[in-house]
This record gives C-alpha cells, sequence and structure tokens, in this order.
C-alpha cells in the first residue's frame, strides 16, 4: 500500500521501542460545564431553526402544490374558451343550416 506525501494525510507511523505508541492522557475532559451549556443553548436555537425551517419549506411546498393546481385550471379554461366553445358553436351553426 503507497500513502501520498502530502502534509494533509494521515498516514500510519511504524512504531518501535524508541517510538511508542503514546499512551492518551486520563484526566482531560472533552467540555467543561461552561461549554457544555453552552453546546447546549446552540443546540436547542439550531433545534428551533430547524424546526422553522421545516414549516417554512412545508408551507412553500402547499403554496407550490395550490399554485400549479390554479395554474392547471386556468390551461383547463383556456382550453375550453378558445377550443371547445368555438367547435361548439360551428357544430350547433352546421346543424341549423
Amino acid at each position: 500500500m503507497t500513502y501520498q506525501s502530502t502534509p494533509s494525510s494521515i498516514a500510519p507511523v511504524p512504531h518501535s521501542e524508541a517510538l511508542p505508541v503514546p499512551n492518551p492522557p486520563s484526566n482531560i475532559e472533552m467540555y467543561s460545564s461552561e461549554d457544555s451549556a453552552t453546546a447546549s443553548e446552540n443546540a436547542d436555537t439550531d433545534a428551533s431553526r430547524h424546526l422553522e425551517f421545516s414549516v417554512y419549506f412545508h408551507v412553500i411546498e402547499d403554496l407550490q402544490r395550490l399554485l400549479m393546481q390554479v395554474l392547471y385550471t386556468f390551461s383547463i379554461l383556456r382550453i375550453i374558451k378558445n377550443i371547445v366553445i368555438p367547435l361548439l358553436k360551428m357544430s350547433i351553426e352546421l346543424q341549423t343550416s
């Protein structure tokens, strides 16, 4: 297996007695209590933003669906006005003459 020699690559490092595998420290906390409170507030804010976005997204979807129905209805009305009614008038005129 060949690993690229770029600064961003993470390649395995051979370990030996001269270069042992490091032991992680046992007293490190990931977050302090202040950080966890801030993280909790951020999570609440993110959740409310997500909820707002979700509501707006569904409203926009409903408006798009309604607009498509309106456009479809107007298309049918235009077809009736421009094609069906003139054909009916022609048919009536042909029958009366």
